[in-house]
């Protein structure tokens, strides 16, 4: 998708101008098609497509915004299925235990999935709450400005939440009070089911809205904060010291150390 022309340019001795350039295909004219009714009708399309996963006895394991898939109508579904498991329909209330070393992504992991290696509907459920924190954002990395071992221990230590990361325009809003009950640290007391979610989203249909840490985006300005977040991701490992976007020409700097 992308294209990167003449990739990289010294500033000074520390710093580097990146220019990126994307193609037509990238750009979305319709800017006022993402408004709070889309952003939570992809909430519910992402939620349906876990519903079904779930329905099959299947786990993910790895629900996050960078694994859906947004189509040319707007239809959002999910991806990347390699940690996808089965649950054990032994039991009551089926789990997949992780025994075998790998990466894993922890910051959308419950706490019972990073201390025991249990994964369920409900560490799944605790992972959507983690998804639904990214879209209010425009994709704002989970627990940022933490390590990950420090993650991993506090999420063990069940002494923090994502609750805790939101703007505070976020703060006791509808959407809000649904990633509060996604991500409670005991899965017995989160949702049984998505259906519970898909319920109240579809009650709610404006309550997916964007919620920035800076000051909220301008009119028509939707598309522009997400393609800048997306090049922020591409560059996570580097400190982003300014960005300029231009939406006629399609293309972004960023000045990264």
């Amino acid at each position: 998708m992308l294209n990167i022309l003449n990739g990289f340019y010294r500033l000074s001795s520390n710093k580097l101008v990146v220019t990126i350039y994307h193609p037509p295909y990238f750009r979305v004219p319709d800017h006022d098609g993402v408004c709070p009714a889309t952003l939570t009708g992809m909430a519910i399309d992402i939620a349906e497509g876990l519903a079904y996963l779930h329905r099959k006895n299947l786990i993910h394991r790895d629900i996050a915004c960078r694994n859906c898939l947004v189509g040319s109508d707007g239809v959002v579904k999910i991806g990347d299925f390699g940690l996808t498991r089965e649950m054990n329909s032994s039991e009551n209330e089926g789990y997949y235990r992780f025994t075998r070393n790998c990466e894993l992504p922890i910051r959308w992991m419950s706490p019972e999935a990073v201390q025991f290696g249990v994964f369920s509907v409900h560490s799944d459920i605790w992972s959507y709450g983690i998804v639904l924190y990214e879209i209010i954002t425009f994709g704002v990395f989970p627990y940022d400005g933490l390590g990950d071992v420090e993650v991993v221990e506090r999420v063990k230590r069940k002494d923090f939440s994502i609750i805790e990361f939101l703007p505070l325009a976020a703060r006791n809003t509808t959407i809000s009070r649904l990633i509060y009950q996604c991500c409670q640290h005991q899965w017995q007391h989160r949702p049984a089911s998505l259906d519970h979610i898909i319920a109240i989203l579809r009650k709610n249909p404006d309550c997916v809205r964007p919620f920035l840490t800076n000051e909220p985006p301008k009119p028509n300005s939707t598309i522009d904060a997400l393609r800048v977040s997306y090049f922020r991701m591409l560059f996570s490992g580097f400190t982003i010291k300014s960005h300029y976007f231009h939406a006629q020409f399609s293309f972004c700097i960023l000045i990264i150390d």
